[in-house]
């Protein structure tokens, strides 16, 4: 079995349906019934993380937590592998930079996205998706050559429908409303159309503090425009939706397919640990999970977590967020780290969840409906269920959504392997 640090380490690899790899299971198992452990954590990864890149952020993490060795010999951890390939067309991101609302010009100018990079996108979106990808990239390619008519949009929204509904089940409320949107767009040419237009110019706010109209753009020139980028940012929305299902569907299955059925050979105490879309997996996960005498659902930390800040609301427009069934389950802290520093939650999140490129002054922020859990933290909550906490240290609270401000400990999105973040896991665990 292998190790990190002290701890035994089992790896949990599933495909993109949720189906769990036999042989991890079964080690899982045996692992669990050879010997008694007081605590099993399970973690899991985000987007653009290989098995390698994942075992560097396990290991990191948990060296970070510098447990006594009788308590980290008598932890048993699990990590997580799960279909998150790169995807790189988060160019606006990139030329963002976290930088919004400091307005800080980036070098260059406006530009189009060149043949070489369409081709590599289309590459990517070809690895991302398999064979189901080909009617999409054909409409895709059709209107880059006729350009955005209402014929060429129409004909986009519904190869890429048709790919969002072979992608099987699994659509949550959140991936409902993203959804409803491509079935509109897909039903009404004229607003496939000018939906499609209005991606081939960089974001923009639809009015700023004086009033008038701001676009990204007007501060950060490098952003690309025209017909080329219209289609990166569309099949880059794809890619997020699929992301957003995929991690559901893999989290519920977790529980269901894996979890659920284990039988420890003394009680054990649960603990979920996500970064990213990984966030989006374990919060899943609880979503799913049922009172069980020998897995006790104990703590969840969400490590600048990617899904909806509205996400563990119980009313949001009407209908209940995606993971509300998850309060109440935890015996322990639930923990949320968030911060603008995150530009990934910040920017390329809210960007790539919204189809209409006009944007709120507060993009990002916790007034955007399509903000992300790792910028802000959970949102729409009742008063008594979160307990703010605005830097560290901290002393969490059980049965408590512990919502930590981390502004001054982590840098960007993928920051969240340091000392800090590790002292926050320690603390969860005693």
């Amino acid at each position: 079995m292998e190790t990190l640090g002290q701890s035994p380490f089992v790896w949990l690899e599933f495909d993109e349906s949720g189906q769990p790899t036999k042989a991890d299971v079964d080690a899982l198992k045996t692992a669990l019934a050879a010997q008694e452990f007081g605590d099993l954590v399970v973690m899991s990864h985000g987007w653009k993380n290989t098995r390698s890149d994942a075992k560097l952020l396990y290991g990191t993490l948990w060296g970070n937590t510098h447990l006594d060795q009788e308590r980290a010999r008598n932890t048993l951890i699990v990590g997580v592998v799960w279909p998150a390939k790169q995807y790189a067309t988060d160019f606006d991101q990139a030329s963002v930079n976290g930088q919004v609302a400091q307005g800080v010009p980036q070098s260059g100018g406006p530009r189009k996205l060149s043949a070489a990079e369409m081709t590599a996108l289309f590459d990517g979106f070809e690895d991302f998706f398999g064979d189901k990808a080909e009617a999409t990239l054909t409409m895709a390619k059709a209107a880059l050559v006729q350009q955005i008519t209402n014929n060429s949009a129409k004909a986009l929204f519904s190869a890429a429908q048709n790919l969002l509904n072979t992608m099987g089940k699994g659509f949550d409320s959140e991936l409902d409303t993203d959804a409803k949107r491509i079935n509109k767009a897909t039903a009404n040419a004229n607003e496939a159309q000018q939906i499609l237009a209005s991606m081939s110019s960089p974001p923009v706010f639809k009015q700023d503090r004086n009033g008038q109209a701001q676009g990204i753009g007007d501060a950060l020139t490098s952003l690309v425009h025209g017909t080329e980028a219209a289609v990166a940012r569309f099949l880059n929305q794809l890619t997020y939706f699929e992301m957003k299902k995929r991690s559901g569907v893999v989290g519920g299955a977790l529980t269901i397919r894996v979890l659920s059925g284990l039988a420890p050979k003394k009680p054990v105490r649960l603990h979920l640990v996500g970064h990213s879309f990984g966030g989006r997996l374990v919060t899943a996960a609880a979503n799913a999970w049922k009172d069980n005498p020998s897995c006790k659902l104990f703590s969840i930390t969400l490590l600048q977590a990617a899904y909806s800040h509205n996400g563990l609301a119980a009313n949001v427009d009407g209908t209940p967020g995606a993971f509300h069934s998850v309060i109440g389950k935890v015996a322990g802290p639930m923990v949320v780290t968030h911060t603008h520093n995150d530009s990934a939650c910040t920017v390329a999140y809210p960007l790539a969840s919204r189809l209409a490129r006009d944007i709120a002054s507060a993009l990002g922020g916790p007034d955007d409906k399509y903000g992300a859990m790792g910028a802000n933290g959970p949102q729409l909550l009742p008063k008594e269920l979160v307990v703010l906490h605005q830097s560290m240290p901290i002393k969490l609270q059980s049965a408590k959504i512990n919502s930590i401000l981390a502004d001054k400990f982590i840098a960007e999105h993928n920051d969240v392997t340091n000392a800090t973040c590790g002292q926050i896991l320690s603390d969860v665990l005693k």
